[in-house]
């Protein structure tokens, strides 16, 4: 049997081995990756249950999501619809779920354009495609923006078939039309000029039709009149022109154009990345083989004379959306990444279609046969690896389980970028671990200005309980600021959270965003210092010192500033705080018995409070008023750790302790 006639003959089958594929791809690890910063904007405005998924477009505005609504409210709609826990599973599962969608589309759109083969590869490729599948295990906005480019790519396939075929547009075109162009404007900024791109071409392609007198003024008139509407709506809704407008002059302009200079990426680097994650990868033989089926599939496109209006245009769609996205990206100080033109991953997908399938002679044929079964199979690894990601690209997940198992309770942990303890390390919340921060310390001129590295140092010889955990590895990459190897002298042990799977992708080249890319591995390979007592009291001696304190049970590590924490001061200040009990530990480090004072500086919250220290000493602290309560004589046994504990006097009810020094004299 000839295996176009097989192809046909089994495929509703085969179109559902691909689809079951792609859909376990997407939804098998879904819940078990880590959030990362951009789809934080999904998990805290999905957890509140007093916003509806009507607010997000009503009062789109006061939510500063700074991208059109639709994604979002499909999410939240979905959740709340149907009852669902917010989760990291359920948070992305309207996005998994779109992206499964555009398999059968494309399949669709390629059995209509050019047979079956054509529509179970089309379908088999953007099953297998990395990149879709990162884009569809986000809770953000990307996957609806593709969804919506391949829905309105598919209506300019099928419209470009009219006049071959002899066919006038079906209910499916009208469904793919009015859906996809709706999709990519409501969902993401950078599909709008592909959107108006493909719109227009399918506008072209029906007053062509048209003229001929063969698609009647009726149907083009619904065409147009479709696309008229959307861009009246366009107009009207508060993310439209009116609001790209005001982006162009905000002060986030330049810090935008700031990161991005930093990132050493320029259009044509990101050309290259396109190319290569929609692909194959861009090392090695993959490099070769997806410029090489590429080459092969623009000169199918161009030797097709009967199709020379639809492959034009599809020239120009890339060719214009490109320059538009440079344009905007001088205007607004976008990143060159290629999640910005992601709308072109099934124009991508169809010219690697026809370089695998370039019909033809016995030789074309012989050439379909090995090219593309080797090409899925090219595909399905790292396909594997983006279904088992353990972070986008920062592994958080590990680092709490890390944490939750090996450190005590209320351990102060530095993060070395101070946006992470209150968004992404929020968002995986440790029992033991208190993630913290010295002073903000972006953009890279603040970085500078408070001398941050020192700010650290400072905070960590000042606690030695706390570790040091390098998530970003700030500025390494400007030169005036370079590595950091004192967290490497000054702790005894380290450790690497890595994602595994993502190293992976970023050798193939086939990571979805930039920062896989960093030079440094940062965010892939997050590394945790830490000292144990031992450690520090080694350090101690060293030093030539004579007494050492540790917290013991009871206490928390607890920031507080002007914006942000819990507990609110004009500067950034660190504590530990009691409630109704506590122990320091004093240790002395000579070889004799000494008589101590401790000295505790620190102040009552939410309440006077009377403590009671060593059972024998007290003293009281009033609610906001710093107070230093010079404690002793207390006998330190030598070369021994002894316990003093504190105890409210009597019932203070909420009122706590924030102590921010304790002194051994």
């Amino acid at each position: 049997m000839p295996w176009k006639d097989m192809l046909e003959r089994y495929r509703l089958a085969l179109l559902g081995i691909i689809l079951v594929t792609g859909a376990l791809l997407r939804l098998a690890f879904l819940g078990e990756i880590s959030l990362r910063a951009d789809t934080l904007l999904f998990w805290n405005l999905c957890q509140s249950a007093s916003i509806t998924a009507g607010d997000l477009l009503t009062r789109w505005t006061q939510f500063n999501t700074d991208q059109p609504p639709l994604p979002l409210v499909l999410t939240k709609w979905m959740i709340d619809g149907l009852g669902l826990p917010v989760t990291f599973f359920t948070i992305r599962l309207p996005s998994a779920l779109l992206g499964i969608a555009c398999i059968p589309v494309l399949y669709w759109a390629g059995r209509k354009s050019e047979g079956t083969g054509m529509g179970l590869l089309l379908a088999a490729l953007i099953a297998l495609a990395p990149f879709h599948i990162q884009m569809s295990m986000e809770a953000y906005y990307y996957s609806g923006l593709i969804f919506g480019s391949v829905l309105l790519f598919a209506a300019f396939l099928d419209a470009a078939t009219w006049n071959r075929q002899g066919r006038r547009p079906g209910a499916w075109f009208y469904v793919f039309y009015t859906a996809g162009f709706a999709f990519m404007v409501h969902s993401q900024f950078t599909g709008w000029p592909l959107a108006f791109l493909l719109s227009g071409s399918i506008i072209l392609l029906a007053m062509v039709e048209w003229k001929k007198k063969k698609l009647s003024t009726d149907h083009l008139y619904a065409i147009a009149a479709i696309l008229v509407a959307q861009g009246v709506l366009l107009l009207l809704v508060p993310w439209g022109p009116r609001y790209i407008l005001a982006k162009t002059s905000s002060p986030q302009k330049e810090i935008g154009q700031q990161v991005a200079e930093m990132t050493g990426e320029t259009e044509w680097s990101m050309l290259h990345r396109v190319f290569a994650s929609f692909g194959f990868g861009g090392t090695g033989l993959r490099a070769i083989l997806t410029l090489g089926i590429l080459a092969i599939g623009v000169v199918v496109l161009i030797r097709q004379r009967d199709r020379w209006m639809r492959n034009g245009l599809i020239g120009l769609m890339i060719a214009g959306s490109f320059v538009a996205f440079f344009v905007t990206r001088q205007s607004i100080g976008a990143m060159y990444e290629s999640r910005y033109v992601a709308g072109w991953l099934p124009v991508v997908l169809l010219i690697l279609a026809y370089g695998l399938l370039p019909g033809g002679g016995s030789l074309a044929r012989k050439w379909s046969l090995a090219a593309a079964p080797v090409a899925l199979l090219l595909l399905s690894y790292p396909a594997w690896l983006s279904a088992t990601l353990s972070g986008q690209p920062t592994p958080y997940l590990k680092v709490t389980h890390y944490m939750d198992e090996y450190l005590a309770p209320g351990t102060p942990v530095l993060v070395d970028r101070w946006f992470e303890p209150w968004n992404e390390l929020a968002a995986h919340p440790s029992s033991n671990a208190v993630y913290t921060f010295t002073y903000p310390n972006e953009p890279v001129d603040q970085f500078r200005q408070i001398n941050w590295r020192k700010t650290a140092i400072d905070f960590l010889t000042r606690n030695p309980d706390a570790g040091y955990l390098e998530v970003a590895k700030s500025y390494w990459e400007v030169a005036d600021i370079g590595s950091w190897e004192w967290p490497r002298e000054f702790f005894r042990h380290q450790i690497a959270f890595t994602n595994d799977a993502g190293l992976k992708l970023r050798n193939l080249q086939l990571a979805a965003r930039g920062d896989f890319y960093a030079d440094n591995t940062n965010r892939l390979v997050v590394e945790f210092f830490y000292n144990t007592r031992d450690d520090v009291l080694a350090q101690w001696r060293e030093q030539g010192r004579e007494f050492g304190l540790w917290y013991g049970e009871g206490w928390r590590f607890e920031k507080s500033g002007p914006m942000g924490t819990r507990v609110q001061t004009r500067d950034f200040r660190d504590w530990r705080m009691m409630s109704s009990q506590a122990t320091l530990e004093v240790v002395n480090l000579t070889r004799e018995p000494v008589q101590a004072l401790l000295r505790v500086r620190g102040l009552a919250l939410n309440g006077d409070k009377q403590l009671v220290g060593a059972s024998r000493f007290s003293k009281g602290f009033k609610n906001g008023e710093l107070t230093v309560w010079q404690m002793g004589p207390i006998t330190l046994a030598p070369e021994a750790t002894t316990p003093v504990n504190l105890r409210d006097a009597g019932q203070t009810g909420a009122a706590v302790l924030l102590v921010d020094a304790v002194d051994v004299v």
